[in-house]
């Protein structure tokens, strides 16, 4: 069908955008409703002191995370998707010189937007008055290094890819393949609801979802993000003791000679890691610049591309109500994770 600009019917456009950003918003209010519903039950049931304990466990944390947003709130974010046809194409292979230079692409992506989200909130930081602090990074440090692997590492990225690429990029490539990862990879960022993760998590969607559209097969994609996030873990899995005694150092005391002997180990093994992560994404900025400007980010050609005209893709993807209510709901998050603990 088409409407007065002549390429596709406005109305379905924007109703199947809308459900997509309704699809993302139950999803997120199905998560933090029902943890705050749990919350307040277990709060009249057991006391402020026991419920406080309880959900102070680093184990209840993450378990209702998984229970919650995995088991309960995805299945909800399927069936609101429903409705919407997803595009079914054939799946193609990456070959292995492929998969490492866009896993070396997307370690550099995710460092560059670290570095400039890390300067963006310590200049804010100075401007409030108060350190804005990276609460998915404490949890992380606090959780025992199975856990970190087994949520933060493996299951996490999996459901995210499942989600953010093919879900979305599913359904919306109808209206064209650029705009489904700009679309998808911009939600990807703002979801992480704040300021430390906006940044490279959208830049990181930008590169999985071009993967995503190139192969049509998530397990390129959730392979390249566990990957990611173990490397971006790889501190806390491998160096915990040692980054611990690092930071209880007293700086006015001189050490002894074991105690400088142990220092220069400690060290050593997180600045090895540093340095590893660092030298990746050196890496990957090269050959970044080389496909760039090699044109290796073509998309491929295929029929049934329903197009958009240009003046008509803002108001059609973004102005609907499935959109506005999914980004004042991650607005809201991120000025709550802005403001002091």
């Amino acid at each position: 069908m088409t409407s007065d600009f002549g390429f596709v019917d406005e109305r379905e456009a924007r109703r199947v955008f809308s459900r997509s950003f309704l699809a993302l918003t139950v999803y997120s209010i199905a998560g933090v409703g029902l943890i705050t519903l749990l919350q307040t039950v277990l709060l009249i049931v057991m006391g402020a002191e026991s419920a406080q304990a309880f959900f102070g466990n680093i184990y209840v944390q993450w378990g209702l995370q998984v229970v919650i947003m995995y088991a309960v709130a995805y299945p909800l974010f399927l069936l609101a998707l429903k409705g919407v046809k997803p595009v079914r194409l054939e799946k193609s292979k990456l070959s292995l010189e492929e998969f490492t230079i866009l896993f070396l692409i997307s370690e550099a992506v995710m460092v560059i937007g670290n570095l400039i989200s890390t300067f963006i909130t310590d200049r804010l930081s100075d401007v409030f008055g108060y350190e804005i602090e990276n609460s998915t990074a404490e949890l992380i440090y606090e959780t025992p290094v199975w856990l970190i692997i087994l949520v933060a590492v493996i299951i996490g990225p999996v459901f995210e890819e499942l989600i953010f690429r093919k879900a979305l990029i599913d359904r919306l490539s109808v209206y064209g393949d650029r705009l489904a990862i700009v679309i998808s990879s911009v939600a990807f960022g703002v979801f992480h609801g704040n300021l430390s993760q906006l940044l490279y998590a959208t830049g990181i969607g930008l590169v999985l979802g071009y993967i995503y559209v190139k192969t049509r097969d998530v397990k390129y994609t959730c392979l390249i993000h566990v990957l990611m996030n173990f490397l971006g873990s790889s501190t806390v899995i491998f160096a915990r003791d040692e980054m611990q005694r690092m930071e209880a150092l007293d700086p006015e005391a001189i050490p002894g000679a074991e105690e400088s002997l142990t220092i220069m180990q400690d060290s050593l093994t997180i600045f090895g890691l540093i340095i590893l992560q660092y030298g990746l994404a050196i890496a990957g900025a090269v050959l970044l610049i080389i496909w760039i400007d090699k044109k290796k980010f073509r998309l491929p050609k295929r029929d049934g591309i329903i197009e958009i005209p240009d003046e008509a893709v803002f108001r059609v993807s973004t102005l609907n109500v499935g959109a506005i209510l999914f980004g004042l709901i991650c607005l809201g998050e991120i000025i709550l994770s802005l403001l002091p603990a």
